[in-house]
């Protein structure tokens, strides 16, 4: 999500909704839950949910009596059937400037957000090695003075890394660690990232993948082989002919040596497939579908068996043709055909914030922001699961 939606931050009352994960076939998608507390401001963007065994884990921004935008956990040990009051990862008077990312790999969670404004803004990370139960102080990763994109992280067994765009030279950052978080190698220079959106990365056995919106409205994708001490040289993944539309808002997947990439080519949602470790990748197919011609923000992920996607669907192509519209959800046994697009939020305006699983009980998550017609006005962060 785009930083410009930060401005109504303290104007508007936000709720996290969570929604249960995907299960059998037959199953049924469990009403919206509200994640964020009370009825204070709060706000949740991509990459704002992760899973790990039993555990889920939701990050936003909202209030405190010091903080006008402090950084909250709000975590379930039990597969999301409860959720723990929420604890704050920043401290005052560290406001966040945009949503916190959080990411799990086995008892380890992490979450990073950037401090500042203008040139002085420090991307930091909190981390835990119990489950949640106890958190190390934050660490900054990147040194002062700094002018930066949007963040995430991204974990792998005992592997983390963090990505930042550098908004002065415009490229792209990663940091790596191998000890689940306690130190990491100097930034990696990854590539053009001449609009500073959030990275994206997916983990398989032996290969791991990155891909961003990089120069002349392609996204840009490289793969690793080494655990992400090399990196073989970007690709562009090209979209079918649009009159040199910017192709954006990347999300990847993997499983075995099967990848998936999806993204935004003007207000049509592709995918990309690859079934030999990421070496070829198949031609752009159309997945937001002929029901939907205008999209954005796709996320994906993959669940045993097959891979979920999820959009907005915009009214127009107008400056509000795409704040009013529900989020929807497909999935793919073969990423090629599509099942019929669900929707998530129902009516009101909503954003996406995290698609994730717990493992122990094969829920898939959508988590959202979400402003229903009856609470008009105030925006809040919910979650849905099957």
């Amino acid at each position: 999500m785009s930083r410009h939606h930060l401005g109504a931050l303290c104007a508007l009352a936000v709720a996290l909704t969570v929604i249960a994960a995907f299960a059998p076939p037959a199953a049924a998608w469990t009403p919206a839950v509200q994640i964020s507390e009370g009825s204070d401001p709060a706000w949740a963007s991509d990459g704002a949910a992760a899973g790990s065994g039993a555990s889920l884990y939701v990050v936003y921004l909202a209030p405190t009596d010091t903080e006008d935008r402090a950084v909250r956990l709000r975590q379930s040990e039990d597969g999301g059937a409860t959720f723990l009051p929420s604890i704050i990862l920043s401290g005052a008077p560290t406001s966040a400037n945009q949503p916190p990312s959080v990411a799990a790999a086995g008892s380890s969670v992490y979450a990073v957000w950037v401090v500042g404004s203008g040139a002085s803004e420090r991307v930091w990370l909190r981390r835990s090695t119990d489950a949640g139960a106890t958190w190390a102080d934050s660490v900054a990763l990147t040194p002062p003075g700094m002018t930066l994109g949007i963040t995430g992280v991204f974990a792998s067994g005992e592997r983390v890394f963090v990505t930042y765009t550098d908004l002065v030279t415009h490229r792209l950052l990663l940091r790596r660690s191998t000890n689940r978080g306690a130190t990491f190698a100097a930034p990696v220079d990854m590539g053009a990232s001449p609009h500073g959106g959030r990275a994206t990365m997916a983990f398989s056995t032996g290969v791991m993948y990155i891909a961003w919106a990089g120069t002349k409205g392609k996204i840009r994708l490289r793969r690793s082989t080494t655990g992400g001490v090399t990196w073989n040289a970007s690709v562009a993944m090209q979209t079918p002919a649009d009159g040199g539309s910017y192709s954006t808002e990347p999300w990847l997947a993997a499983t075995g040596d099967k990848a998936m990439l999806v993204g935004r080519s003007a207000y049509l949602i592709f995918s990309w497939a690859s079934a030999d470790d990421g070496r070829h990748w198949g031609s752009a197919r159309h997945v937001s579908g002929s029901s939907h011609p205008l999209a954005v923000d796709p996320m994906l992920i993959r669940v045993p068996g097959r891979w979920i996607v999820t959009y907005r669907a915009c009214t127009d192509d107008g400056p509000n043709g795409c704040e009013v519209t529900p989020i929807y959800l497909r999935t793919s046994l073969d990423g090629r055909q599509w099942t019929t697009a669900r929707s998530m939020s129902g009516a009101g305006p909503a954003y996406n914030a995290g698609l994730t699983r717990t493992s122990s009980n094969g829920l898939t998550w959508v988590v959202f922001a979400w402003e229903s017609w009856e609470m008009a006005g105030e925006l809040k962060v919910y979650a849905k699961s099957r």
